[in-house]
């Protein structure tokens, strides 16, 4: 603005110094038209302004777009930087992880053997446990390493209206879970959600499990649908055993991060880190809120379309 006030006051300065202060013009608008007109320079003078406003004005555009470029640049480095930093502990992971399973299972199966042999009903029982939670802990590890590849087909999908209480008892029943854990809806200000439904599952699949291996009680969860003026808030809290949040804050939704809260549950750390990558790839947010004994609350929210 300033730039066309001083292009606008330059020529009506320079007419008023040629009519008034150099030549005895009268002061009517015919006559200053006519000195105008009769002196050359004022036709450079008005058009000067034009031609480099529109100049200047071009060249600002493609220095702005320019510096928009080396912006996006930089920040695509960055990016393609942590991906590859992610994807390298990933890989580390994925087989550090998949070997503990394996190499458990191949000690619990020769234990197995050795007591098959002995005729221990009662040690066979209980290492046949053991390996039922080694083989589940092994398949929890694969799902999750492939839920995090597949993140990007995950995030390209076509979003579809969800019952979100229709699809959280779906989820307890396939995934096991519904004599494992209840869950009760205390507040539902709406009921149904855009979203793709395997991000939904994956999100509180995430949700559910770790709510199941972080408690010493009966695991229970109190999910609440509050709607706000600018989109949905899910509100998922469970009766845990919690999390130092002041201690934690980095590590909560941190790949490959295992919390200190008192808990020998065996983890590979992926799992809040998928639902926050989601959550954040549909324009939305997540958080957190927990003490020590005290449960955790996940605050969901996606704003509106």
């Amino acid at each position: 603005m300033i730039g066309v006030a001083f292009g606008m006051l330059f020529p009506a300065m320079a007419i008023i110094a040629d009519c008034f202060v150099f030549n005895n013009v009268e002061a009517n608008y015919a006559s200053i038209v006519q000195q105008v007109k009769n002196n050359p320079i004022h036709f450079i003078i008005l058009t000067a302004p034009i031609i480099l406003g529109g100049t200047f004005y071009y060249i600002g555009r493609f220095a702005a777009k320019q510096r928009r470029s080396n912006q996006e640049l930089t920040q695509t480095n960055v990016i393609m930087k942590e991906t590859n930093e992610l994807l390298d502990t990933f890989n580390y992971h994925v087989s550090h992880d998949l070997k503990n399973v394996l190499n458990n299972q191949i000690v619990l199966s020769r234990m197995i053997n050795k007591y098959v042999d002995k005729k221990d009903h009662e040690k066979l029982i209980e290492i046949s446990k053991k390996l039922i939670r080694v083989s589940e802990n092994g398949l929890a590890t694969v799902m999750q390493f492939l839920v995090m590849s597949k993140e990007g087909y995950l995030i390209n999908s076509t979003s579809v209206e969800i019952d979100i209480q229709a699809e959280m008892a779906k989820i307890l029943v396939e995934n096991g879970c519904e004599e494992r854990i209840k869950v009760k809806f205390t507040r539902t200000d709406y009921f149904t959600i855009d979203l793709q439904t395997k991000v939904f599952e994956s999100i509180f699949v995430n949700l559910l499990t770790n709510a199941i291996k972080y408690n010493l009680n009966s695991p229970k969860v109190e999910i609440q649908l509050v709607q706000l003026e600018n989109g949905k808030q899910i509100l998922f809290k469970d009766n845990g055993i919690g999390i130092d949040v002041e201690k934690n804050a980095d590590k909560v939704f941190a790949p490959f991060q295992r919390i200190d809260n008192a808990s020998e549950s065996e983890g590979t750390g992926v799992g809040l880190f998928i639902v926050k990558k989601l959550i954040q790839a549909h324009s939305g947010t997540i958080s957190v809120k927990s003490k020590l004994g005290e449960g955790t609350e996940f605050i969901l929210f996606f704003p509106n379309p």
